[in-house]
């Protein structure tokens, strides 16, 4: 057997040192625990407050709506060049017939 001999002293300021970081490690812990805790109970209470049917079919009919202004703004581009053909065939022959 070794002769290892610890003085009381230093195992006393040892366990202390441990007590210390283990009621800071507990501290964290439970902070994680009652942070975890809130959120859950923030995500429940967002879940019973809101219908995930009723979002989805609002969001569905506002995407069909946006569908049919983005293809009523495509004819309104598409037209203004269709229209200055028109003007400028217009011109055209007014100036052939002028001639």
């Amino acid at each position: 057997m070794s002769d290892i001999v610890i003085p009381t002293n230093e195992l006393f300021h040892l366990l202390q040192q441990v007590d210390r970081n283990l009621t800071v490690v507990m501290g964290k812990v439970d902070s994680l625990v009652q942070s975890a805790s809130d959120h859950e109970t923030r995500i429940r209470t967002l879940e019973s407050e809101v219908s995930l049917d009723t979002s989805l079919a609002e969001v569905t009919k506002d995407v069909a709506e946006l569908a049919s202004q983005m293809h009523t703004m495509q004819r309104i581009v598409w037209g203004i060049p269709a229209s200055m053909l028109v003007a400028i065939a217009a011109v055209a022959v007014a100036v052939l017939r002028g001639v």
